[in-house]
């Protein structure tokens, strides 16, 4: 569990998903204020942003691996909200087809881009 654990924090750590700072107090910003009403309704543009993590760790993916990679990561959302154990999520994670590493990197940026109200369950 602690491997695992470990893997998903150093994963989070190198996918840029927590920072670590002398001073961990929240400072908020003023929200920005416009005048004007967007003319557009925002893309979203999750998916790819998860996959271009991921490709930045692991290299290219072809479509069936990133097919493959987000429904893992529906998955791993979904276990966290059942309260699945993390070492069972990782197992489910390399049962798919990644070794160690990439399972808690997966798990880590499939948090990040989907899931991110589980950043303190994994970390």
């Amino acid at each position: 569990m602690y491997k695992i654990a470990s893997l998903v924090a150093v994963s989070l750590l190198a996918a840029g998903c927590v920072t670590v700072t002398p001073d961990s107090s929240p400072t908020a910003s003023p929200p920005e204020v416009t005048s004007q009403a967007p003319t557009q309704a925002p893309v979203d543009n999750t998916d790819a942003i998860f996959i271009a993590t991921l490709e930045r760790e692991f290299g290219p993916m072809d479509s069936a691996t990133a097919a493959t990679s987000k429904s893992v990561a529906s998955k791993i959302c979904t276990l966290l909200e059942m309260d699945t154990p993390l070492d069972t999520i990782a197992n489910i994670s390399k049962s798919a087809g990644f070794n160690d590493y990439q399972a808690g990197y997966l798990i880590g940026a499939s948090v990040k881009a989907y899931c991110p109200e589980f950043l303190d369950t994994i970390s």
